[in-house]
């Protein structure tokens, strides 16, 4: 048992050494290097929507599963009708933000 978790340790110095060289090599430094390692592995879709309708629906419902995050522009929603998106799609955390209320107020 000894031995494999010297192994483990080892091989983590190893990488963390090989990562070092590579920040040295680019000139980033490590934490930025993670950062882009982090964002390779999200997938992110942004989407002009030109109103949320039913065809932007059901895009949405092909793509979702292979989508981390999801951007939504234009959805063209108040913010009373903006739950429409979280029930639509409820294993995801939606955040919402709309100038819809002005327009509204304003006729």
């Amino acid at each position: 048992m000894s031995n494999s978790v010297d192994m483990v340790d080892n091989q983590a110095e190893q990488n963390i050494k090989w990562l070092h060289k590579i920040c040295v090599h680019l000139g980033i430094s490590v934490r930025l290097l993670h950062c882009c390692l982090i964002m390779a592995v999200i997938s992110v879709l942004s989407l002009n929507c030109h109103g949320f309708t039913k065809d932007t629906e059901l895009y949405l419902h092909r793509v979702c599963n292979n989508i981390d995050v999801i951007l939504l522009q234009e959805t063209w929603l108040s913010d009373a009708v903006s739950a429409k998106i979280a029930a639509t799609f409820p294993d995801f955390v939606v955040f919402h933000s709309s100038a819809m209320e002005y327009k509204l107020a304003c006729g």
